[in-house]
């Protein structure tokens, strides 16, 4: 499994999650480092709930890398909308570039 960084796989997966989670009544944002922030309402305002990981593989990273992550936040989201639970604040699942850069 390689998905590397600004990949053809890589926009893929950014275009998965876009989609999936919009479907799923998120809001999603990406800043300028290309970071996506699928942000969820709650009830009144605060500190959110956040989940996420990177889209990406890291060489012989395995499998799972990072998707897990972000495929388990995703999941999190998909349960609250369709059991419609309201959270108190609101949550948001990011996915993050270049996860080993520094």
């Amino acid at each position: 499994m390689s998905r590397l960084a600004l990949s053809d796989t890589d926009k893929q997966a950014r275009d998965w999650f876009r989609d999936t989670t919009t479907s799923l009544g998120c809001t999603v944002k990406v800043d300028e480092m290309g970071n996506q922030f699928a942000v969820r309402p709650g009830k009144k305002e605060g500190l959110p709930t956040c989940a996420g990981s990177h889209l990406d593989t890291q060489p012989a990273g395995g499998r799972y890398d990072g998707i897990l992550g972000v495929t388990a936040a995703v999941e999190m989201l998909r349960v609250l909308h369709e059991e419609k639970v309201e959270t108190e604040v609101s949550s948001f699942v990011m996915t993050v570039d270049f996860e080993l850069l520094t």
